[in-house]
């Protein structure tokens, strides 16, 4: 028998808990907060023998417990796992374990100096439902794999600054729910492809924190010979359908509700070069109690199946822990400690790409050779007050540039000032060239026909170099009349 602790009497902690009700190769033996009136609280719903108010060095000590499940705030996770390891107990995490790879290697590295299992409470990869799917997918069934889609999109109704979801840190999407995207991207590529590039990511900021964050990744296969691109994305600003989507040249796989899944949908396209796989999914289908139906012209044939939990959504990994200690693993064969590096790299890696917003709270992110700048209140209140701020902005823009990337970029300042400034004002920019063009007897639709393609309000501001932004020449060959647009736009330059 198992004997836990639990450090951190939170929701999730609550949900553990009752998971752990079930698991018969476990029990809970004690609970540690930082106020003794919560720890009896807990104990009131989940009985257990010993309640500390210390934070957690008092559950530590004690030598009656055997694992300890951490679901203490994500800045919190690495110090108190490797703490919890130096004492001798094994540790189950909350996701994200970590919140770099650095950290990641901290607590690998002292696992194997302790002999201490670790893992991370990547609770998707122990649900019935995902044997199938990676049974299915190493199966290959839907054929060469151009693209996996990961989606996890949520609008909260309880933000808050004050949440741990708005610390410049620990908080952010892309470490709450970007993780679960991460841990499929991960097992789905883990062994065939080599590590992933960052083609683009794209941001929304509330305050300091990215609230929606969606990048492409691409992949090479180990022999260098095949690409796949990948995306992330993640909100809690935005619902969309949360899925995990595997398109292949065969078929496509789908699975719903990729954080909690319980089922797996799937199109075939009949061919002879796909009738084995079909007679092998018919076969599966049969097992599962999997449905099966075609679409009208019976070109593609439609899978779907379902596995309900065992308990809950906690269960599996509970249990799977369970195990793995009973069986002096030091790692979990499922979620080991470099699956976790591999999910925390992938984290990392985009959030490199967030925004600047350390110039008057503009939201700037830095792509190789190209500058994106959100066209928000920050942005206006900016411009609109400061006069001539587009060169300020523009001199910033160049400074950052610099240091990120260790090179200039190649993009003038005063073209780059011209460009945030028509994009901003590209209304007013042109209602008064034509004004203008009109009192001198000329047509002014002609003039605003022939620069129609700038007039575009754009959420984003895309300022490329020459050989990646096709625009560029237009505002190189403004920049030096630039002098005239202040003289139009008057006090918004």
């Amino acid at each position: 028998m198992i004997r836990w602790g639990i450090i951190g009497a939170g929701n999730i902690a609550h949900r553990f808990a009752e998971s752990l009700k079930h698991v018969e190769e476990g029990e809970l033996i004690a609970i540690s907060c930082r106020k003794m009136e919560k720890a009896r609280a807990f104990a009131g719903e989940y009985p257990c023998s010993y309640l500390y108010d210390d934070g957690g060095y008092g559950l530590l000590e004690n030598p009656d417990v055997d694992a300890v499940y951490i679901s203490l705030p994500h800045g919190l996770h690495c110090e108190w796992a490797i703490r919890a390891m130096k004492a001798g107990k094994a540790v189950l995490c909350e996701k994200p374990a970590v919140l770099t790879t650095e950290e990641m290697d901290q607590i690998s590295q002292t696992s194997r100096e302790t002999g201490i299992l670790f893992m991370e409470a990547m609770k998707t990869r122990f649900v019935p439902i995902h044997r199938l799917i990676i049974e299915i997918y190493e199966k290959g069934v839907v054929g060469q794999i151009s693209r996996i889609e990961t989606s996890l999109c949520n609008k909260s109704e309880q933000r808050a600054p004050d949440k741990y979801l708005y610390d410049p840190v620990q908080g952010g999407i892309l470490l709450d729910c970007g993780i679960y995207c991460a841990s499929w991207i991960d097992e789905l590529t883990s062994g065939i492809y080599g590590s992933p590039e960052v083609r683009n990511a794209d941001f929304r900021m509330e305050g300091e924190v990215e609230s929606y964050a969606k990048s492409w990744l691409r992949y090479k296969n180990l022999s260098g010979d095949q690409e796949l691109r990948v995306m992330l994305e993640c909100a809690f600003d935005e619902k969309k359908p949360r899925m995990l989507t595997i398109r292949g040249d065969q078929g496509t796989i789908e699975v719903p509700e990729l954080h909690r899944p319980e089922t797996m949908e799937m199109t075939l396209s009949l061919t002879e070069k796909t009738r084995e796989e079909e007679a092998w999914l018919d076969d599966l289908a049969a097992t599962w109690k999997g449905q099966i139906s075609w679409n009208e012209n019976k070109q593609e044939k439609r899978y779907v199946f379902t596995l309900p939990y065992e308990v809950d959504d906690f269960y599996g990994q509970i249990r799977h822990f369970c195990h793995c200690l009973q069986e002096g693993r030091q790692e979990s064969p499922v979620m080991s400690l470099e699956a976790s590096r591999a999910c925390i790299e992938i984290i990392e890696m985009i959030r490199e790409r967030k925004p600047d917003i350390s110039f008057h709270g503009i939201s700037i992110q830095y792509n190789n050779r190209i500058v994106r700048i959100n066209t928000d209140r920050n942005l206006l209140d900016f411009l609109d007050q400061k006069g001539n701020g587009s060169l300020e902005l523009a001199d910033h823009i160049h400074r950052f540039y610099q240091d990120k990337w260790g090179k200039p970029l190649e993009i003038s300042r005063e073209s780059l000032a011209v460009e945030i400034l028509i994009h901003v004002y590209c209304d007013l920019v042109f209602d008064r060239i034509d004004r203008i063009v009109e009192k001198i007897g000329k047509p002014g639709r002609l003039l605003k026909d022939k620069l129609a393609f700038l007039k575009r309000a754009t959420e984003v501001i895309d300022c490329g170099e020459r050989a990646v932004d096709s625009n560029r020449i237009v505002f190189d060959q403004l920049a030096p009349f630039r002098q005239l647009l202040f003289l139009i736009l008057g006090d918004k330059a």
